[in-house]
């Protein structure tokens, strides 16, 4: 009888053990991740924000299997989108004819530069992956972003600006006062994990967001021949959020 009681409280203890694991188990939250965020600069020690020697910007690629808005771009399925502040136009390039120049924030031109002028190959990054509540923190950012200034608000604060709110605190980075590219590109180089020269996709269309909302393509065609010139309808849509001008 003793030893039924034994096996009893025994069976009973595992029982026991076992429900209390899976109500923690179910307690537990599930994470989604839907894509990546990086976080690039390149520098050639100058610190200069207005050519495309120094500069800093953000990537998101989609790794879910919907369509996701990404400021003023939808970005399908395995495509990844890159997000910079511009003052002028890329020294190396021509706009095609018509298209106007608007400083502020742009998609795609890092994609471009990267892929067709072997551009910012200096370059370093973070890359983190990202739920859908950070990236609507990642356009709230990107929206609020503030127009541009090459002291106070240029390429490396904007970028700093979208990776930080949705960035643990470990990899919080700075881009140092006055804001320069050369400072985040050393502090980057100071957290583990960093990536040099990261390759970048090159899908969507380069362009920027106008004061009516409106995606506004722009064509990018190198002022000294060669690395030839990339223009892509693809994915152009309105935005839903309204973007520097």
């Amino acid at each position: 009888m003793k030893i039924i009681k034994k096996l009893l409280c025994v069976i009973l203890s595992i029982a026991t053990l076992l429900c209390c694991c899976a109500s923690a188990s179910a307690a537990e939250p599930r994470i989604t991740f839907v894509g990546t965020l990086s976080i690039f600069a390149c520098s050639d020690g100058t610190g200069s924000s207005l050519g495309t020697t120094d500069h800093a910007f953000i990537s998101f690629k989609n790794t879910s299997s919907q369509q996701i808005r990404v400021g003023g771009l939808n970005v399908n399925p395995g495509h990844e989108i890159t997000v910079g502040a511009w003052g002028t136009k890329p020294a190396s390039h021509e706009l095609g004819n018509n298209e106007t120049w608007q400083n502020g924030i742009c998609y795609n031109i890092e994609s471009h530069l990267v892929n067709y002028d072997n551009g910012f190959s200096n370059r370093v990054s973070l890359t983190m992956s990202v739920t859908m509540s950070d990236v609507e923190t990642i356009r709230k950012a990107i929206s609020t972003a503030g127009s541009y200034n090459p002291a106070s608000n240029n390429c490396a604060t904007f970028a700093v600006k979208v990776w930080n709110p949705v960035a643990a605190s470990g990899w919080r980075l700075s881009s140092g006062f006055p804001n320069q590219p050369v400072t985040l590109y050393n502090n980057i180089k100071n957290k583990s994990g960093y990536q040099s020269n990261r390759s970048i996709m090159n899908i969507t269309p380069v362009g920027y967001v106008n004061g009516s909302g409106n995606f506004v393509a722009l064509t990018l065609i190198c002022a000294h021949g060669g690395g030839g010139q990339h223009r892509s309808a693809e994915n152009i849509c309105a935005p839903d959020t309204m973007e520097v001008s």
